[in-house]
């Protein structure tokens, strides 16, 4: 098992680094938080507790968050830090569960339970972008238990074709994802988010919208080509490029091209050979290019990758 990956749950279809448990997508844990936190490997609680020196000296200020079922320390936070438990991840979406407006999709943690997330389907009808692509809409929850990231909640496509899971959903610049800091007036900001969710939902027909433009956009070979070198931040000389350089730039083009779902001649299959890649390819591990993508620079590729895309479509 990899490193930073420490437990998930995934539903229907399982992960492409093949870690985690996998049920089948209609197992009745999809509705389930007992079941589901539990299968997950997320039943434990965090604590913040004194943080001292070697001598003995208190550290003020600053205090460690331990991971009870492990002492394990996961983080270092200030005062105003206030914990978040697993529990009350999952339990924000009762609400959509008991309705049956949405149910789990994936969950799961990494890094020893410093990262972890919930992500649920929302049961309504895909977006039809066109070409047989259909956009699934996602409800989706993440958090630190590091003080690394504040706790994200909101809405957010996944390409239901070549299933650009977790990683691209929060890397995508269409992503409608609100901030919460961890302090004491945490859970009641999450109540609020839900309360004003149903509205955030109405920017996915917006989001089609600039995904059906990418379609119509035609690409030649040589835009292509161009499209990817101007993502990977390449030089337009490809003699200038180093053999791992040329061989990035070929994975990703042969991705825009015969990519699932792709056929290499326009601006949305450029746009997801790009996504494939940092999805299933960026990085040195699976683990790390999900961490990555989540926060660092797999993400901001994406965003660049997304913007140049909508710059081709003109």
């Amino acid at each position: 098992m990899s490193h930073h990956f420490s437990s998930g749950l995934f539903f229907g279809q399982s992960a492409w680094h093949g870690l985690g448990v996998t049920l089948p997508a209609d197992s009745p844990a999809r509705y389930s938080i007992e079941d589901s936190i539990k299968i997950a490997g997320l039943d434990w609680r965090v604590e913040k507790r004194p943080l001292f020196l070697g001598s003995g000296q208190k550290v003020d200020g600053h205090s460690a968050i331990i991971r009870c079922d492990s002492d394990q320390v996961l983080g270092v936070v200030g005062e105003v830090y206030r914990p978040l438990q697993n529990s009350d991840h999952f339990k924000w979406f009762a609400p959509f569960l008991d309705s049956r407006e949405c149910a789990f999709e994936t969950c799961g943690a990494l890094k020893d339970g410093s990262l972890v997330w919930v992500l649920a389907k929302i049961n309504r009808s895909d977006m039809d972008i066109g070409g047989g692509d259909r956009i699934s809409k996602y409800l989706l929850l993440s958090s630190s238990h590091d003080g690394s990231a504040a706790t994200s909640v909101g809405f957010c496509p996944i390409r239901v074709v070549c299933w650009n899971t977790l990683s691209a959903a929060l890397a995508d610049g269409r992503s409608t994802l609100l901030k919460v800091k961890h302090t004491s007036s945490q859970r009641d900001t999450l109540t609020a988010i839900r309360d004003t969710i149903n509205l955030v939902d109405q920017q996915f027909e917006a989001t089609a919208a600039q995904y059906r433009k990418l379609l119509a956009c035609n690409v030649s070979p040589s835009d292509l080509r161009k499209y990817v070198k101007l993502v990977l931040e390449l030089p337009e000389d490809e003699t200038a490029l180093s053999g791992r350089a040329k061989n990035t730039l070929a994975e990703v083009v042969d991705l825009a091209r015969w990519g699932v779902g792709n056929d290499g001649r326009t601006a949305w299959s450029a746009y997801n050979g790009v996504t494939h890649y940092i999805t299933h390819s960026y990085g040195h591990t699976a683990d790390s290019r999900l961490r990555a993508n989540w926060y660092g620079a797999g993400r901001r590729m994406n965003e660049r990758a997304f913007a140049l895309a909508l710059q081709l479509a003109g």
